[in-house]
C-alpha cells in the first residue's frame, strides 16, 4: 500500500540541495519489512541551492529520506531561465508517486543518474527495508513516539538549513545521555565540570597574514616570528581576544534567553580548557557522573533543552576549524597593532640619527 502527501502551495522552498515550487514536492512512503514505512521525497527542481540566482538545469529529483541521500536527479531535465516546468516534467512528477514499490525501485535503478548504494533498490527487494524513525521524525513525516522537549525557538532554528548548529528531535533521556559522557575537567580540589578543549595544539595559521584582514608587512615577518611564540605576549593576547565572546560576559546561546546563560571560565595549564561553572544561575560543578546526572534530572525541560543546545553550539564554535580561523584573525590584528609601534620606533631612530 502506498501513502502519498502532496504539499500545499506556498512560496519557493528548498528540499535537500534542490530549489522548487512547494506545489512540486511529494512525500511518498511504502509499506516495508520493518515497523516504519520506507520514505522518499520527489521534487520537481528548478535548480540547486548552490546555484541560486543563476541559470541551472531543472528536473525531477528523488530523495531517500531514511538514508539522507539523493537517489537520482535530472529526470526529464531541461535548461531554462524562467524555471517553469514543462508538460513532460509535470506528467512524470505526477506519475512517480502513483507507482508501487516494484515499479518505483525499478524506475530509480534504471535511471542514468541513479547513485547506487541503496540496498533495497540495488537488490530489487520485494519489500523495502524498514524506514528510519528518527530521520522521518526529524523531517516531520511522522510523529515521534516520545516527548520532544525542545522549545519552539530551537525547532525553528533547526529548520534553517544554513544554520551551522543542529538541534534534532530529542527527549529528556536523549539529552541527558548526550551530556553525561562529555569531557570533564577535574580541578585540583577534585571537583569536576563540563569542559571544552581549547588548546591550539594543531596546525593553524599564526603568520599574521590573513586574506581580507589587516595589511601587514612581509619585511616584518622575521620580527613577528620572534614575537609570536606560544609563550609570548602576542599569542596570549590573541587567545584572550578570540575567547572574549565566551568569557567577558555570560554566554547566552544564540541570544535566545538571558535567564539561561552559561558562566564559562578558562582553566588548566596555559588556559587549555573552557569550563562550564554555572548555568541559569545553577552551580554546574559535580563530584562525579552520578551527581551530574542528578543535576540534569532536577532541571526543568526548558533548562535542560537550553543547556543541551548551549553545549552543541560550543561544540561548533570551539571546534578546531573555527578556533583556527578565529585565532588567525586575532593574530593578524595583534600583529597589525605591533607593526604600528615598530614603524614608529624606526621613524624615531631615523629622526635621532639625523
Amino acid at each position: 500500500m502506498r501513502h502519498v502527501t502532496v504539499q500545499p502551495a506556498t512560496e519557493l522552498d528548498a528540499t535537500g540541495p534542490f530549489l522548487h515550487d512547494p506545489r512540486h514536492k511529494a512525500d511518498i512512503s511504502f509499506d516495508s519489512a520493518g515497523d516504519v514505512p520506507r520514505s522518499f521525497t520527489v521534487v520537481l527542481a528548478q535548480g540547486l541551492l548552490a546555484t541560486a540566482g543563476r541559470e541551472a538545469a531543472s528536473g525531477i529529483a528523488i530523495i531517500d529520506n531514511d538514508n539522507g541521500r539523493v537517489v537520482c536527479d535530472g529526470i526529464q531535465a531541461t535548461s531554462g531561465t524562467d524555471g517553469r516546468p514543462n508538460a513532460t516534467q509535470l506528467m512524470a512528477f505526477a506519475l512517480l508517486p502513483e507507482m508501487d514499490w516494484h515499479a518505483f525501485s525499478n524506475y530509480c535503478r534504471g535511471h542514468a543518474s541513479y547513485r547506487g548504494g541503496i540496498e533495497d533498490i540495488d537488490k530489487a527487494l520485494s519489500l523495502p527495508h524498514g524506514g528510519s524513525r528518527s530521520r522521518q521524525v526529524e523531517l516531520g513525516l511522522i510523529r515521534p513516539n516520545f516527548s520532544d522537549i525542545r522549545p519552539i525557538a530551537l525547532r525553528e532554528i533547526n529548520s534553517i538549513s544554513a544554520m551551522p548548529y543542529r538541534f534534532p528531535v530529542s527527549s529528556r533521556k536523549a539529552m541527558i545521555n548526550e551530556i553525561l559522557p562529555r569531557l570533564h575537567y577535574r580541578a585540583q580540589d577534585g571537583s569536576r565540570a563540563l569542559a571544552w578543549d581549547i588548546r591550539m595544539n594543531f596546525k593553524w595559521n599564526a603568520s599574521g597574514h590573513v586574506e581580507g584582514g589587516e595589511a601587514v608587512e612581509r619585511s616584518m615577518d622575521r620580527r613577528w616570528a620572534a614575537q609570536s611564540d606560544r609563550d609570548g605576549d602576542a599569542f596570549k593576547q590573541a587567545c584572550d581576544q578570540s575567547l572574549q565572546p565566551f568569557v567577558v560576559a555570560p554566554f547566552v546561546a544564540l541570544d535566545l534567553d538571558p535567564s539561561r546563560a552559561a558562566e564559562l571560565d578558562v582553566r588548566g595549564d596555559n588556559g587549555g580548557f573552557l569550563v562550564l561553572s554555572s548555568f541559569a544561575g545553577r552551580d554546574m560543578t559535580f563530584s562525579g557522573p552520578r551527581e551530574l546526572e542528578d543535576k540534569l534530572d532536577a532541571m526543568s525541560d526548558d533548562d535542560l533543552s537550553m543547556l543541551w543546545a548551549t553545549a552543541r553550539i560550543l561544540d561548533v564554535d570551539l571546534s578546531k576549524g573555527v578556533r583556527g580561523a578565529e585565532m588567525a584573525l586575532a593574530m593578524n590584528e595583534v600583529r597589525a597593532a605591533l607593526e604600528v609601534e615598530w614603524l614608529e620606533e624606526v621613524e624615531a631612530e631615523v629622526e635621532f640619527a639625523c
